[in-house]
């Protein structure tokens, strides 16, 4: 008997499951057909309000146990022109086919204002002013504009007795949309990322070519000063210099491609870095060459950072050079550093009372072979800074400037406290 009667409630279970198919299978067909007939209907028929109602026969299909009403504005009254479904209240359908006055009901109203879909997946009574009461049976609601020539023509509204989740069609198509975006910028990204690998490969390869003349035309200059030693006057010796000087700095902006080019494809090796200990490690570097200067060092308390400590060395050795370099004509010349606590990022910064530069052209410094001053003010490549900016990037971090001419400058980078440097 237990078995009979199993057997007996998986058959029942089956069927229903098999009429519950069915009714949707029908319901199906009923909504196809019913486009099909809106298609043939759209050429046959010219009453915009007739098409209109057409169209609202489609929706019982669709969702049943709702209601569907047309309304267009004349003289600041909306006017229902067609509807479909039952209204659980005559009452509503009666003081609807009276006309609402227009800021009545905002389900008529935002739809033309902003010629977009309003939807309220659960009706609030609160957003009319009119039959509250006859509304209190409305679960949710669709106002959609409907457009002749570019204008609103009217607002058709789809009503529930049930709250419903009109928005998931729109967050699949935002979905959808997102994910495309997506596909595009990765394809952009890997088309950035192939052009600056060979960008790479090509500043290495030429700057590699580039050393051989350079390299010749020192060395057969060499050998021409040595045969004409003697016989040089005084015109023809400093044309000679001004050769070597021009292939010594092309050999300088080789190097600093180079260094650049290498720097680019540095792969990082993120850990703590002391900052303190670092800057001490640069002052001994530099303290050789500073014998005969006049600096003063004001330096406060840096904090330990997640990053990778050879190319920070690299960013924070290049800032005190550039101190050091655009204060010579200082005494004393005073050089500071510190750090900020910014929350979620250090501020780190080398002020000098140097040079200083224009602050309009400050969006240039960090620019390969920018540079504001001449040779004969500070000697440089262009290069260091934008090799600067290119590591701090890397980390995940910005680089800034800020500055007064003869007034002195301070340069800096934040680094974020939580993320990791990319590789």
């Amino acid at each position: 008997m237990g078995r009979s009667l199993n057997l007996a409630l998986e058959r029942t279970e089956t069927a229903r499951q098999l009429m519950l198919q069915n009714a949707e299978l029908q319901a199906r067909i009923l909504a196809l057909e019913g486009f099909a007939l809106l298609s043939r209907d759209s050429f046959l028929e010219h009453d915009p309000v007739s098409l209109v109602g057409c169209a609202q026969e489609l929706i019982p299909s669709l969702l049943p146990e709702g209601i569907s009403t047309y309304y267009e504005l004349q003289d600041e009254r909306w006017n229902l022109l067609s509807h479909q479904g039952i209204f659980q209240s005559p009452e509503l359908l009666w003081i609807l086919q009276l006309g609402v006055p227009r800021g009545g009901v905002l389900n008529l109203d935002r739809p033309l204002d902003t010629r977009m879909p309003f939807y309220q997946e659960r009706f609030d009574v609160a957003t009319t002013v009119v039959a509250r009461k006859e509304f209190g049976a409305v679960g949710a609601t669709a106002a959609l504009p409907v457009f002749v020539a570019e204008q609103v023509q009217g607002v058709v509204v789809f009503g529930l007795y049930r709250e419903h989740a009109w928005l998931a069609l729109e967050r699949a198509q935002a979905t959808r949309a997102l994910l495309e975006q997506r596909d595009v910028l990765d394809r952009q990204t890997a088309s950035l990322s192939a052009a600056n690998e060979e960008l790479q490969a090509f500043s290495y390869s030429v700057s590699h070519d580039l050393h051989t003349p350079v390299r010749h035309m020192l060395g057969f200059l060499k050998l021409a000063r040595g045969e004409l030693a003697g016989q040089l006057n005084e015109r023809s010796a400093r044309y000679l210099d001004v050769v070597r000087q021009s292939a010594e700095q092309m050999n300088t902006l080789i190097d600093a491609m180079l260094d650049l080019s290498n720097t680019a494809q540095q792969t990082l090796r993120p850990r703590a870095v002391d900052l303190n200990q670092m800057m001490v490690q640069i002052q001994a570097t530099l303290a050789p060459d500073l014998l005969s200067r006049n600096i003063r060092w004001e330096m406060t308390a840096l904090p330990i950072v997640e990053g990778d400590w050879d190319a920070l060395k690299q960013v924070l050795t290049q800032l005190t050079e550039n101190a050091v370099k655009f204060t010579q004509t200082r005494d004393p010349a005073v050089i500071r550093v510190w750090a900020e606590d910014q929350g979620e990022a250090w501020k780190v910064s080398v002020q000098d009372n140097g040079l200083g530069f224009d602050p309009q052209y400050q969006d240039r410094l960090f620019n390969l072979f920018q540079r504001l001053h001449t040779a004969q003010e500070a000697k440089g490549t262009g290069v260091g800074l934008a090799s600067v900016r290119r590591l701090i990037l890397k980390h995940g971090g910005q680089v800034f400037a800020e500055g007064q001419v003869d007034q002195g400058a301070t340069f800096g980078f934040t680094l974020p406290k939580s993320s990791s440097p990319r590789p």
